[in-house]
Parts: C-alpha cells; structure tokens; sequence
C-alpha cells in the first residue's frame, strides 16, 4: 500500500514537472528551463512510460536551450557593435532581448558587453533628462523675458506730464532693456509687440545718429546748422503721423526746432 502510494505521489510529481517545463519554455525562461531538467533527471521510481516522456522532453528542452545559446551569442555580437557606434535604441532594444535569451549562462564577454550597454543606456538617460531640464530653464527665462517686455511696453507708453516728466536718458534706457529683454522672450511676443519693439529699435538708431551728429564741432569748423525736424512720441516710439500705442489716440504730430549754438 505504501510502495503503491509512493508510486503515485512520483508520477504525480513527474507530471507536475513536465507542465512546468512547457510552461517556462512557452514563457521562453531559459534559467527556469535548466532548473527543471535537473529536478527531472533526479526523478526515479516511476513506470517506463513515463520514464520515457521525462527522458524526450529533457532532450527537446536541452535542444531548445542550445538554440537559444546559439542566439543569445548572435544577439550579443550585434549588441557589441550597437555598443561600439554609440546607437543607443539599437543597444536599448537588443539589451531587452539578450536579457530574455538565456541571460542566466552568460560567458564573461557577453557579460562585459551586456554591463557596457547598461551603461551606455544609463548614460544616454541622464543626458536626456539633462536637455530636458535645460529646456525647461530656457522656456522659463523666455517667459520671464516676455514679462520684461510688456512691463517696458507699459513703462514707455506712459505719456510725460508736467508732474511726471520723463528724461530722454532714462526713455532710452528703458528701451535698451525692451530690445535686450525682447531678443530672450523670441516666439513668446505677439505681432504687434514684435512691431512696438522693432519701432523703439528704430528709435534707438535714430537717436544715436541725432547724438553723434550734434558734437560741438572742432576748431576753424563752422557751427552745424540744424532745421527743424519732426520728433517721435515720447512715450511709444511712434513715428510722426502714425498712431500711437494708446487706445483710441493719434499721434501727436510736433515739430521741435533746434539750433546749434556757436562754440565758445
């Protein structure tokens, strides 16, 4: 009664193991494999029948396992060279691959390349996550930019007064900071932002001509004589006849008349 249900507790055991055999091959686990052929060729006692069935599906999972080898050593000879060229979605796809094909039975150089590829892979990942961050920064700084140059905008449309007059130095000062500040903000500006900027561009040339054209000139030089000439708005840049930067207004069309003083 004993031996028959010793008999019975081995055949049940045989069977369980050649489930889980075609099971970890299905599942394409080549360590699994290998473990099961040995639990299988320990396995004694059962009838020949079956004794044979342990015996073919050793053989067959063994045959498997040799292919698997022989494309494992096939993945890696194209994973050293992927490693080699740098091409890291070739080395990220063949890693997962060799990885799944018998990775457990490695030799020592397919264990440096795998431990290569890792590394190229974790590499590859911190420079991505690095141009990520940097694009972020550089997004931000575009934005803080943007806001520069409408607080500028708003600065210089405000119209001078006789409480609050404005000096020509500080108009163009803030104007040099609108045109540096919109160089940063680039796509982030409206249209007609981008037109406002590029008439205080125009201005700042404009004034700078004025400027060096009206040095005291030298000894024996006769003064520069001056005319009158039409003078932009104040306070958006605009030029004479064009409509200002405020809602609802025209330019105040003025003609200033300057004339240079005789040097002393």
């Amino acid at each position: 009664m004993k031996k028959t249900r010793k008999v019975l507790d081995l055949t049940a055991r045989a069977q369980l193991l050649l489930r889980e055999l075609a099971k970890a091959r299905q599942l394409e686990s080549a360590g699994q494999v290998t473990q099961l052929c040995r639990e299988i060729t320990l396995v004694d006692g059962v009838e020949d029948a079956l004794r044979a069935q342990l015996s073919d599906a050793v053989v067959e999972a063994e045959d498997w396992l040799e292919t698997q080898a022989q494309a494992r050593t096939l993945l890696c000879s194209r994973l050293e060279e992927a490693v080699a060229a740098a091409d890291v979605p070739v080395v990220r796809r063949l890693t997962v691959l060799v990885n799944g094909t018998a990775s457990h039975d490695r030799s020592e150089a397919e264990t440096v390349v795998a431990r290569q590829a890792v590394a190229l892979t974790a590499q590859d990942l911190q420079e991505r996550q690095e141009e990520i961050l940097e694009a972020v920064q550089e997004a931000e700084r575009a934005r803080q930019a943007a806001e520069r140059v409408r607080a500028q905008l708003t600065t210089l449309r405000r119209r001078p007064s006789k409480r609050r007059p404005v000096a020509a130095e500080a108009v163009r000062d803030a104007a040099r900071k609108l045109v540096r500040a919109a160089e940063e903000a680039g796509d982030l500006l409206t249209a007609r932002e981008r037109e406002l900027v590029e008439t205080w561009r125009r201005r700042l040339g404009r004034d700078t001509g004025h400027e060096s054209a009206g040095r005291v000139p030298g000894p024996g030089q006769p003064p520069e004589k001056r005319g009158p000439r039409q003078v932009g708005c104040p306070a958006c840049g605009a030029e004479p006849g064009v409509r200002c930067g405020g809602e609802g207004s025209a330019h105040p069309y003025r003609v200033a008349s300057a004339r240079a003083r005789p040097a002393r």
